[in-house]
């Protein structure tokens, strides 16, 4: 069976189409004479909606899988011990399919790699999925991030990892339950002056210094979802993968804070690729979607969270104090973001007598508890800063943006006198 919504094809309002059709089997045998037949596509007759295959808001998703049809970029972890990964479609927490993972060794490791690539958790901070784990199964989630292993309590007790949160009220009763965790609000408790928050590896399995499942042992994932921070200063871009044999006739929409909406049915955009006004908006949103065709068939509606943060940070001196005379060795800014998003430290240019400083340079920390810059001379690699006596110093904040790009307006700029006296 072929859908052509699903495939891409759309057909021209009475115009004949035609079609060929030739079969091999798996045994490597030709194909059957071609079969050839045509019809003609009217669209008085087209009472289905259009297939909606996603929805993206903002920035993409970093996963988004609903073990439907494929699987995302994953892999089995710890080699032999690792879990063996299938699409199962005789469960599912929505939808036809879900992901199962089953244990090949006995007393393995246990484990899958959820994400085969480096990405920024200041960027893509809220995991959410659904699972389906039996009464026995142990296993944590742990992520790789600035030299050192860090971990997420899930169902272990044993874990060798040092943990950092928790995955809240865990049901491990072999029935489908829905949990999710914000792996950047983790981090920066775990370690708020790091200067990113780069996960080079995050992965489910059981560390503990004794393993615990046993050979053949199975649990269920699904809608494994890793959502990003947008800005909402500026407008919105949204896609709709969407496919209709007659056309797609536009998209009705609602961006509201509540996840139970429903999408409306009169249609406000005439194109599958459209932009929101921006909003200011700040925290957790929803965009509610539904797509028509030409025939004037709605889709079923798709709900896409959106993590907006529509406010800019703000920066203001804390000493030396501007024009005084002082022997400090450091350079104190406040500086924070009012929405959700957080200060990037990879974004700030601080420039002092002259020369410019990232956080790269050790001489210059922000810490994200306490919202400080702190610039040390003493610390500045790869040789300290010496002032000399009497010299004027110059101060001034070049650049600070937060995880959306939203850029600080303040430009604190000041000056002080170095005085060993």
């Amino acid at each position: 069976v072929v859908d052509p919504g699903e495939v891409g094809l759309v057909f021209e309002a009475g115009k004949p189409v035609e079609l060929a059709v030739a079969a091999g089997d798996t045994a490597g045998n030709k194909p059957s004479a071609e079969q050839k037949f045509s019809f003609t596509y009217a669209p008085q007759q087209d009472k289905r909606g259009p297939r909606v295959a996603s929805v993206t808001v903002g920035r993409p998703y970093l996963v988004d899988a609903d073990f439907e049809q494929a699987l995302p970029p994953m892999e089995s972890y710890s080699g032999e011990g690792g879990a063996v990964l299938t699409l199962d479609k005789s469960t599912a927490a929505s939808g036809q399919g879900s992901l199962c993972l089953s244990n090949p060794t006995e007393w393995g490791r246990y484990g899958v790699r959820l994400v085969t690539e480096p990405f920024d958790a200041g960027i893509y901070r809220l995991v959410s999925f659904d699972y389906r784990i039996p009464p026995h199964y142990r296993g944590d989630f742990a992520v790789y991030v600035n030299g050192d292993w860090r971990a997420i309590k899930f169902t272990d007790s044993d874990t060798s990892v040092g943990y950092m949160g928790k995955v809240e009220n865990v049901v491990a009763d072999d029935q489908w339950h829905h949990a999710e965790f914000n792996l950047y609000d983790m981090l920066v408790a775990a370690d708020p002056r790091a200067s990113s928050y780069i996960v080079r590896w995050f992965v489910l399995s059981d560390w503990g210094s004794r393993m615990s499942n046993f050979r053949r042992r199975t649990f269920w994932l699904d809608n494994l979802q890793i959502v990003p921070v947008s800005s909402s200063l500026e407008p919105l871009k949204v896609s709709v993968a969407a496919g209709d044999p007659g056309g797609l006739g536009g998209v009705a929409w609602l961006l509201d804070q509540l996840s139970v909406s429903a999408a409306p049915r009169n249609v406000q955009a005439d194109s599958a690729t459209f932009e929101v006004p921006a909003t200011g908006n700040n925290g957790q949103w929803w965009m509610h979607c539904r797509v028509a065709d030409k025939a004037g068939n709605l889709s079923r509606g798709l709900d896409r969270r959106v993590l907006l943060d529509g406010e800019r940070p703000f920066a203001s001196l804390i000493g030396p104090a501007d024009g005084g005379r002082a022997a400090d060795s450091e350079v104190l800014m406040s500086l924070a973001d009012r929405g959700i998003a957080g200060i990037d430290p990879s974004s700030i240019v601080l420039e002092v007598a002259g020369q410019k400083y990232t956080c790269e340079n050790s001489g210059l920390v922000y810490d994200a508890s306490e919202r400080k810059l702190t610039w040390n001379c003493e610390k500045v690699q790869p040789e300290p800063v010496v002032f000399k006596d009497g010299q004027a110093v110059s101060v001034r904040l070049a650049r600070a943006a937060d995880y959306t790009g939203n850029e600080s307006e303040d430009h604190p700029a000041w000056s002080w006198t170095m005085d060993y006296r």
